[in-house]
């Protein structure tokens, strides 16, 4: 069985490619792809730096000071890889949003009751955080009923949108590179695993049990980017508590760990450091082969390809 994803980014991601372009935005610079829209595959990518300070990921603090930095490497990245559909496919950072899985008995029946719902629970779970959001959320889990909320405040919406406008795109669907990750992560190999991706301001681990995903964490971590090593024992310890969650609450060992190092790795230090400290296998994410894009120019560039069909 495969980790289940939100059917929203399910019709997204196994349909056809509706997108010539992908993007994603980080305070490391900007990532893009142009797929083919015949083939689904890879015809083009780029990796731009931005100037430090473009881009300040925050759930609910503006994330573009100044935008225009990013829609210059927009306008870049599209002039250089020949893109000409003007609807893209863009990832934030998953510090901009914030998910919850919640349990339930049951739920009604209609899309509208449901909503309301659920919106009730994450607004009982986070008063605060819920206001003056976009909701997204599916089931996840039957055994029991899991729901995976996703919330991302409209004002920092609006900024990527605002920048993308400018750059004279049209953002067509926006997401965050961990839940793109999913389509990339092994099927057999996180049955029941826990996949975690590695950022420079935080750390996302997704629990797996029976192929459904049965936890989703997000651990902000403090922004210095460059030296991720040093906060090894950090979010070694932090995967490692998850991994007790896990199997305390499921009563069910995790078998492997899939990782995806979006951070600058000289050498493969923390990769090595990561296998060295973890007691089960440590699987690193990587290019699916039909993406006919062998080796990544960057760490960037690997949520995008979970984009692909």
């Amino acid at each position: 069985m495969t980790p289940r994803l939100p059917a929203r980014w399910i019709r997204y991601l196994t349909e056809a490619p509706r997108f010539e372009g992908l993007f994603l935005c980080s305070p490391r610079g900007l990532a893009a792809l142009r797929v083919g829209r015949k083939d689904g595959r890879v015809s083009g990518a780029a990796v731009l730096p931005l100037r430090a300070g473009s881009v300040v990921p925050s759930f609910d603090r503006p994330n573009l000071p100044d935008p225009g930095p990013l829609e210059d490497k927009v306008k870049e990245a599209a002039a250089r890889l020949g893109i000409a559909d003007r609807t893209a496919a863009c990832l934030i950072p998953d510090i901009c949003a914030r998910a919850v899985l919640l349990a339930f008995d049951g739920l009604p029946g209609g899309e509208r009751e449901r909503e309301k719902v659920v919106r009730w629970r994450v607004q009982k779970q986070m008063p605060l955080l819920a206001e003056g959001t976009r909701l997204v959320y599916e089931v996840v889990g039957t055994s029991p009923l899991r729901v995976l909320a996703v919330l991302v405040k409209e004002a920092v919406v609006r900024e990527y949108e605002a920048a993308f406008a400018r750059a004279r795109f049209r953002v067509g669907y926006l997401g965050i590179p961990s839940l793109s990750l999913l389509n990339l992560a092994g099927v057999e190999t996180l049955r029941d695993g826990l996949l975690v991706n590695v950022e420079d301001d935080s750390l996302s681990l997704m629990g797996f049990q029976a192929g459904e995903l049965a936890l989703y964490r997000l651990k902000p971590l403090a922004a210095d980017v460059g030296r991720a090593s040093r906060r090894l024992p950090e979010m070694v310890q932090e995967v490692e508590n998850t991994l007790r969650s896990i199997e305390d609450r499921e009563k069910k060992q995790i078998q492997a760990l899939g990782l995806r190092m979006g951070v600058a790795d000289p050498g493969g230090a923390l990769r090595e450091g990561f296998r060295r400290a973890i007691s089960i296998p440590v699987v690193e994410v990587a290019p699916p082969a039909a993406a006919g894009f062998e080796t990544a120019e960057s760490p960037l560039l690997i949520p995008l390809l979970g984009l692909l069909p």
